[in-house]
């Protein structure tokens, strides 16, 4: 399988790909406003380059899902978009479950927004109890932060942990050279 990505796959690639592990990952993030260097998508791409690597290693598919979360506390700032818990609950209950009635049956929630924290646990125990799958919700914005918190001066809003996640997949998209006024100037390597 050239991919992992269930959107660049044909049907028979997907049924032979479920049969052969039943396992979906689900890169969740949010659309929002992360300085002036790095792209509103950040969460986002953050969540889904750590999706498709776990994908390829484990040999799941990675679901397509909606780059945007639950991010009311944003909107004041311009290139926010925001949906409401329900509806990022009640989406992402019925994306998975299509999938699960073509054979899912393990999934991994990668979160790296958390504003969707709520919503994203109460679609996991509905995904359980309605559809039969075993959910792994990960929190990726915290696991990184405890690998990598000390060295990169924490999770920070923009900081160094954020810029590093984008620029591994998104390398034009990071404009370090408008870090300014920041609590921490942001020095990558």
């Amino acid at each position: 399988m050239a991919t992992t990505r269930f959107i660049e796959l044909s049907q028979p690639e997907i049924k032979a790909a479920l049969e052969r592990n039943p396992l979906v990952l689900v890169p969740l993030g949010s659309v929002e406003q992360h300085g002036p260097h790095l792209p509103t998508g950040t969460d986002f791409y953050a969540s889904q380059v750590i999706a498709e690597a776990v994908a390829e290693r484990l040999d799941g598919l990675v679901l397509p899902f909606s780059p945007i979360g639950v991010t009311p506390m944003h909107m004041p700032y311009a290139g926010t978009l925001s949906v409401s818990a329900d509806l990022f609950q009640r989406l992402l209950v019925e994306v998975v479950g299509a999938a699960a009635s073509h054979g899912a049956r393990h999934v991994a929630l990668i979160n790296w927004h958390e504003g969707n924290i709520p919503a994203i646990a109460l679609a996991a125990e509905t995904l359980h109890r309605q559809h039969g799958c075993s959910v792994v919700v990960v929190q990726a914005c915290y696991v990184a932060e405890e690998l990598f918190g000390e060295q990169y001066g924490g999770l920070t809003h923009g900081g160094q942990i954020e810029a590093l996640a984008v620029l591994g997949a998104h390398p034009d998209l990071v404009h370090l050279e408008r870090v300014e006024n920041s609590s921490d100037r942001i020095q990558i390597g």
